[in-house]
Parts: C-alpha cells; structure tokens; sequence
C-alpha cells in the first residue's frame, strides 16, 4: 500500500468545504454534549475528574491498541470522512483517486468490519442519504441509532446466527424483521 496521503491541493473546493463543515458539527455536537452534561448554574463548565482522567489514558493509546468499543466510536468518525470524499469522487484528483481504489483493493477487512461498514450504509440508505454530512437536523438522531442498534447486529454476527448476507442480515435488523 502507498503512503502517499492526500493533502489539501488533491481536493476540490466543494468536498473541502463538505469535510469542514462535518468537522465543525462533529466539535459543536461534543462541546453541546459536555455543555449538557456537566454546565452549572453559573454557566461555567466543570468536567468530572474520573472524565478527565479517561480522556488522558485514551489520548496517550496509540490506535492500535485501543479497545473494541472505542475503535468503533473512531470508526464512525472515519466513516463520516470517507462518505463525504465517496460523495464527491471528481473532488479528487485523478492520480488519488487511482491511488484510493488500488488501497481498497489491497485492504483486508475482517468480516466484523466489512459488516459495519455495510450496516453504516444501511442505515444511510434508510435515511435516503449517500453521505451523513446530508442528514441535516438528523444527524444526532442517526449516531444515536448507529451506538444503539450496532452491538446488536455486531453481536449476532459474532455469533453466526445469521448465515444470509451481511447486506440482507443488516436490512433485517434495521426493519426489525
């Protein structure tokens, strides 16, 4: 796999602006989340000391080594930057783009990674969107069903309850069939 990286002159100005505003939602919604939880009468903002502590073991663990569950929540926001760049394809130059399939070719996913991607874009498909940066005043409501409903499906896939494929088990849990 090449380790060229894509940098700010390889996309245009469209899916540059699309990839900023999901970073500025995804700030928003963490800082109105923190603001809810932990805001006192004052206004100000005091943040547990058990919080703290966690954020500091967390940002001190390389990826890699990171567990499941919070791999998954990185994965989520990796997905969001894929589906913006996947909406916009002639946002990116041609030799990247060569670069992109040529890297999706040489990726050996586990099954468990292929099935979430395939159940992110479920659930994308059921909100009518080819991108969550396209669901608007949706999209808390979207990453609440993707953190509630995925340990249930990642569950029975590891289990091997379902045998049909992943797309066809994915829709299933997804209609509640």
């Amino acid at each position: 796999m090449s380790n060229k990286r894509m940098t700010s002159e390889d996309v245009d100005t469209e899916t540059r602006e699309e990839l900023s505003d999901y970073s500025h939602y995804a700030w928003s919604t963490w800082v109105a989340s923190i603001i809810k939880d932990y805001e006192n009468d004052d206004g100000s903002v005091t943040i547990p000391k058990g919080k703290i502590d966690r954020w500091k073991t967390l940002k001190g663990i390389p990826y890699e080594k990171l567990p499941e569950v919070e791999k998954d929540k990185d994965r989520v926001e990796a997905d969001e930057i894929i589906d913006i760049i996947d909406v916009n394809p002639i946002g990116i130059k041609e030799e990247n783009n060569k670069m992109k399939k040529n890297n999706l070719k040489e990726q050996n996913l586990s099954k468990l990674q292929i099935a979430y991607r395939e159940f992110f874009k479920a659930m994308m498909d059921e909100y009518d969107v080819k991108s969550p940066v396209q669901l608007g005043d949706k999209r808390s409501e979207f990453f609440s069903r993707i953190k509630k409903e995925w340990p249930a499906a990642k569950k029975k896939i590891q289990e091997g309850v379902l045998r049909k494929t992943i797309r066809n088990m994915i829709s299933e849990i997804l209609t509640g069939e």
